[in-house]
């Protein structure tokens, strides 16, 4: 059984459009009751925007600061990005929204360390700079309690052809 969520936008602050820790850990719990039910593993796709890096008020600071955000100052392909200012504003927002999460996050790894659920994560555009930083990786390894190597980039897809199954953030195919 899969369940594919998406468009999460977990923040750095209480905003409040953001999704609450409270409402994450209640989604946690139910899955963990929906594995009981159905006695089978389910894998849980995280279909992209899961954090919500570029709307933090620490861009501002570095801003001010550096006249460094993700979306200026970058050479082609983000190449400034890794080791910049920029990257390092990201990470300090994403362990921030680590921090924010943590009882979700830790409700969320014992339920896949019990091998009920699995966990895999394709990227969006508002978490997209995870593919472009290592250190940024492993945080959200860590948030979702991921099986991948932080060293690797993510994929844009996620496929399970026994079940028919594609996924993908909307980005992706906006014209």
């Amino acid at each position: 059984m899969h369940l594919i969520v998406s468009d999460l936008h977990m923040t750095d602050t209480a905003a409040a459009s953001s999704v609450s820790e409270a409402e994450l850990i209640e989604f946690v719990d139910r899955v963990n009751l929906l594995a009981l039910a159905k006695g089978e593993k389910i894998t849980l796709v995280f279909a992209g925007d899961i954090l919500e890096l570029l709307r933090s008020p620490k861009w501002q600071a570095l801003w001010t600061q550096y006249k460094s955000a993700p979306w200026s100052g970058m050479g082609k392909g983000f190449g400034n990005f890794a080791d910049g200012h920029a990257e390092g504003c990201a990470v300090e927002i994403a362990k921030s929204i680590q921090e924010r999460y943590a009882g979700f996050s830790r409700k969320l790894k014992n339920l896949v360390e019990s091998g009920k659920v699995k966990t895999t994560y394709v990227y969006g555009n508002h978490d997209y700079m995870v593919q472009l930083s290592p250190k940024l990786r492993q945080v959200l390894v860590g948030i979702l309690a991921l099986s991948h190597d932080p060293q690797k980039v993510f994929r844009l897809t996620y496929t399970d052809s026994e079940a028919s199954l594609f996924a993908t953030h909307g980005h992706s195919v906006d014209l």
